[in-house]
């Protein structure tokens, strides 16, 4: 795996030199190698373009469109009530949507809403507050699903909706600072950020939760990242984030 260098919106300081002028933009990359319906991330690209190659909606048909299906993001016990302060931006990967709701991360069946599986937390457990990460598996690794829920980084199998029990402890690591954003996936790391002070960036293995590094903002009079979220230049093994 490559080292991987922080850029502070700040300082805008590439740890890895000069990238090279023949490196083709990231967005372009990752977005060549999304399957066109998915959307893997929370900017859809590591590079957090945003950007769909659907064309099936135009602006000539956009009026025309009907709701198919609906699913209250509520507890069970008032399935209708807001959800004050949810900013999901749900992942859809292979026709499975994958979304967190009050109390729980459920799948979804992307073209009925039908629930596959949820994973339920404990009662007053912070819910994930933008979204839900994704790591596509390996050889003898199935898919994982990624979410924080407080100062806890859960994986949960993106099949069955049981935590992963080698990842962390039953599924789940303590960080040291809570993280209002989404984890960033590259190359085998989870790449989180911190809503409070200390201001750091931390990394973490995707397959074991093991810790692998720590960027830490303590020069800067120890500010917070911003819950925004990060984006990664992936063929210059570079992440940006805001202080």
């Amino acid at each position: 795996m490559r080292a991987l260098a922080v850029v502070s919106a700040g300082l805008l300081a590439a740890c890895s030199g000069p990238p090279s002028p023949d490196a083709p933009p990231a967005t372009e990359v990752s977005a060549t190698f999304t399957v066109a319906g998915d959307w893997p991330s929370y900017g859809r690209d590591a590079g957090g373009s945003r950007f769909s190659p659907l064309r099936q909606i135009t602006p000539g048909n956009v009026g025309e469109l009907r709701q198919a299906w609906a699913y209250a993001l509520g507890s069970d016990a008032a399935p209708e009530a807001s959800a004050a302060g949810f900013e999901f931006t749900p992942l859809v990967v292979g026709g499975v949507l994958y979304t967190a709701a009050a109390g729980r991360v459920v799948a979804l069946q992307a073209d009925s809403g039908t629930e596959l599986w949820r994973q339920p937390f404990a009662a007053g457990a912070a819910v994930p507050r933008r979204g839900l990460a994704y790591w596509p598996g390996e050889r003898g690794q199935a898919a994982r699903v990624f979410c924080i829920v407080g100062r806890r980084l859960v994986a949960i199998d993106a099949a069955s909706g049981r935590k992963v029990e080698s990842f962390g402890v039953g599924g789940e690591v303590e960080m040291p600072v809570s993280y209002h954003g989404t984890p960033a996936v590259f190359e085998g790391r989870l790449i989180v950020g911190s809503t409070t002070g200390p201001g750091s960036i931390r990394a973490y293995d995707v397959r074991t939760g093991a810790q692998l590094w720590v960027f830490s903002a303590s020069g800067d009079g120890g500010a917070a990242h911003t819950s925004a979220g990060m984006t990664v230049d992936a063929d210059r093994a570079l992440v940006y984030a805001a202080f």
